[in-house]
């Protein structure tokens, strides 16, 4: 993050002063920087399964912990509020909400 913010800090959005309806923003996809790996009863997603069988991903990498955005999504919400963003669009994964075929998880919502 720290990388992040010094090259962020060379954008000067008052150089191309954009229409006030310009949307300035970020995403993300849940299973890159969501972590919190079986958090909040979230089920096994494809990729749970994938990267935790033995030999598939030659490190060893999974999402288990990812950029840990399941903790730290309020601190990343503000860093991206300090560099001027106004839109985030972001994707909650589907065994999160949905953990089992007909289990509706309504902790990932609280």
């Amino acid at each position: 993050a720290h990388l992040l913010l010094r090259r962020a800090s060379a954008i000067d959005r008052g150089q191309f002063p954009p229409p006030t309806s310009f949307l300035f923003g970020t995403s993300t996809s849940a299973y890159q920087i969501e972590g919190g790996y079986l958090e909040g009863k979230k089920g096994l997603s494809n990729w749970d399964v994938y990267t935790h069988k033995q030999g598939t991903i030659e490190d060893g990498s999974n999402g288990d912990i990812a950029a840990d955005h399941y903790h730290r999504y309020m601190e990343d919400i503000e860093l991206m509020h300090s560099l001027g963003v106004n839109s985030y669009r972001f994707s909650i994964a589907w065994t999160r909400i949905l953990p089992s075929e007909f289990d509706f998880n309504v902790i990932c919502f609280s």
